[in-house]
């Protein structure tokens, strides 16, 4: 085996060994030399070294709400899909090539029994996670036939597969067929509080 060895200025030595068998492989260094918490990796062309990131999710952003809201208006009729003030977030892509993995979590809770809330989700605003084809589209449906004063949970959970380059900014929307919808709270009293949340993860390609 063949070992090239680099000595320190002041100590030391760092050495690269070649296997015996060692084949005839070249390497190309990067240009640059990358940025804290990168690795060293093949690019799309084998023998030619990047930096990269590594792992699959680049980073994460997070919005915590924690103080109660309401839609609608009680005996009232049905209300168009409106923002959730606080449960917005922006994130500024790394590369136009990846992916943003959307969280949502909602504590919902509505009066009287039987009235339906739709929640969706827009990026930029326009809708990008709602059904289709249904009397209240949406992407999730909080719906509860007993008693009214319950509180539950309502996730959500997208995949935007094609953000593209630059800042987005996600928001969740919600509305009811009739009467009134809360968040973080149960209809009859606020002295029993949750909190709702959007995290937004970078997936590499």
């Amino acid at each position: 085996m063949s070992t090239i060895k680099l000595k320190g200025s002041s100590s030391g030595e760092a050495a690269v060994t070649v296997a015996a068998a060692a084949g005839t492989p070249t390497f190309i260094l990067p240009t640059t030399v990358g940025s804290a918490g990168q690795v060293l990796q093949n690019s799309s062309t084998p023998g030619t070294l990047e930096f990269a990131n590594a792992g699959k999710i680049l980073q994460v952003k997070q919005v915590v709400k924690s103080d109660t809201t309401s839609v609608g208006t009680t005996n009232g009729g049905a209300t168009a899909p409106a923002a959730i003030s606080g449960l917005v977030e922006s994130i500024t892509m790394t590369s136009s090539s990846n992916k943003v993995l959307i969280l949502v979590s909602l504590n919902l809770a509505r009066q009287p029994q039987g009235v339906i809330i739709t929640a969706g989700l827009t990026r930029g605003g326009t809708d990008i996670a709602a059904n289709t084809g249904g009397n209240d589209d949406g992407f999730v449906q909080s719906y509860v036939g007993g008693a009214e004063a319950s509180m539950m949970v309502a996730p959500m959970i997208h995949l935007d597969t094609s953000p593209g380059a630059g800042t987005h900014t996600y928001q969740v929307t919600w509305r009811v067929d009739s009467h009134v919808g809360y968040l973080n709270r149960y209809h009859g009293s606020d002295s029993y509080k949750s909190q709702s949340s959007i995290t937004l993860l970078e997936v590499a390609a």
